[in-house]
């Protein structure tokens, strides 16, 4: 019987292996593409709308399939300066072909259509379970789940370290110290004050909001949309929603801008401002679906106030539509991310 060495297997039979590994990949992710379920009377009525819902599978498909593309056409090349295969270099390309075959797995779990509530239930239990407990040793789990649902229902306000440690009942530095835990976990972010005083007293103390609204809502206890339409934390959640998307934008994009707000003492402020070259951008948060003149006066106030200045003024709403005004920007909710 022959003994293995490292001349057993061929540079083409590896390449052939492996290209059969990057074939099953390219399938499985075809698998994740099912056709919808339409009673036959219905299929030239309910055809259009249902592949239109389908329009975010066929981008994960794409995707995946070019990200596959890409990994394959690099072993290709490496494969054509490989002159001799050793034992490293025969599990280093299993190790490659493991994540190749990883690929097809996070789409499969998009198409689930996983229930909202069992996610984030799911992923709240994970993240305090495992990944707070390497962060930080804390013995009181329970204590820290209450402490995230406090902050929840002070997203988009300003943050009170005492308040905060009084409810939970702990100390003020335990309070600031589970802050810094939620923050370095990404879990929330906090948006500064802006300082420059306008001859005006103003607050110094940041705001706090969360990264995901999805979670924000689970916190909150709001399990369905409508829920959400009458409950008089609509307003914060929206503001929260907005100035995030923005933050995430900011970072993915490597903008490099540095969001604030702007509030005084008499509680007048606006949600966001931006310093810009001779002047500032600011914009206004407003959940109602009717654009009327007083969403219109914080940013007003703070142009009178920041003169001679230059203030673009954008107010991003809850209807459907953008309009270009003479004064202002206003800017639909649905468009934040163009």
């Amino acid at each position: 019987m022959s003994r293995y060495t490292d001349e057993t297997i061929s540079i083409a039979r590896l390449t052939s292996f492996s290209d059969g590994v990057f074939a099953i990949a390219v399938t499985l992710l075809v698998f994740n593409l099912k056709v919808p379920h339409i009673a036959a009377n219905l299929v030239h009525e309910q055809l259009p709308s249902a592949m239109l819902g389908m329009l975010p599978n066929f981008s994960t498909y794409i995707i995946s399939f070019l990200l596959v593309a890409t990994y394959w056409t690099f072993h290709h090349r490496m494969m054509n300066l490989v002159e001799r295969i050793d034992t490293p270099f025969l599990w280093m390309n299993i190790y490659y072909l493991l994540v190749i075959s990883f690929i097809p797995f996070p789409p499969a779990i998009f198409d689930r259509d996983i229930d909202p509530i069992v996610f984030y239930s799911n992923y709240l239990q994970t993240y305090i379970e495992k990944d707070v407990t390497e962060l930080a040793n804390l013995r009181d789990l329970k204590a820290f789940r209450t402490f995230i649902g406090l902050c929840a229902g002070r997203s988009a306000q300003l943050v009170n370290f005492s308040a905060l440690a009084n409810e939970c009942d702990i100390s003020h530095n335990t309070a600031k110290a589970w802050l810094s835990i939620l923050e370095s976990s990404y879990i929330i972010f906090f948006l500064q004050p802006y300082h420059q005083n306008f001859n005006k007293r103003l607050v110094k103390s940041p705001k706090l909001y969360f990264y995901d609204t999805g979670l924000l809502n689970y916190l909150l206890g709001i399990r369905e949309a409508g829920e959400l339409e009458e409950n008089r934390i609509k307003g914060a959640v929206f503001e929260n929603m907005i100035v995030a998307e923005y933050q995430k934008k900011n970072h993915h994009l490597y903008l490099h801008k540095d969001y604030y707000f702007w509030q005084d003492s008499n509680a007048h402020e606006v949600d966001l401002l931006m310093k810009k070259p001779g002047g500032f951008a600011v914009f206004e948060a407003k959940a109602t679906q009717t654009i009327n003149s007083t969403l219109f006066e914080e940013m007003d106030r703070f142009e009178q106030i920041a003169a001679p200045s230059k203030v673009n003024k954008t107010l991003i709403y809850g209807g459907a539509e953008n309009e270009k005004r003479t004064k202002y920007n206003v800017l639909s909710w649905k468009n934040i991310s163009d």
